[in-house]
């Protein structure tokens, strides 16, 4: 009986990072800049992507600390030059989809595959 109310409690925690995880602004952070350079990171991400399953094939691995790393390039780009350059930083796992592939590589899910959702992000 005491059960019941602990798991209604545990569903109500997850529904946010849920809701949160097909938002696609939630899923990449941009960032303007003014010198004409884009600095990307699409394999440092770590959040989870929804219900889309892990990729069976190819890299998977995060490449940690590329993020860290492209922030202080800009940071000195911008004391050096005076300006910034543009940012797209992927925060989700690389696992479940790997933004550098043909789409067909880039997720095994014909439901994730869909333009529907592939074009949001």
């Amino acid at each position: 009986m005491r059960r019941r109310p602990v798991l209604v409690l545990l569903f109500a925690a997850l529904i946010p990072a849920a809701s949160r995880a097909y938002d696609p602004a939630s899923m990449v952070f941009s960032s303007t800049g003014t010198l004409p350079l884009i600095l990307t990171i699409p394999h440092d991400g770590g959040d989870f992507l929804g219900l889309i399953p892990v990729r069976t094939k190819s890299a998977m691995v995060r490449d940690a600390g590329t993020r860290e790393l492209a922030e202080r390039v800009a940071s000195r780009l911008e004391e050096r030059l005076g300006k910034r350059p543009y940012m797209v930083i992927a925060k989700f796992s690389r696992k479940y989809l790997d933004v550098n592939r043909s789409e067909p590589d880039a997720m095994e899910s014909p439901d994730a595959l869909d333009r529907r959702f592939v074009g949001r992000l």
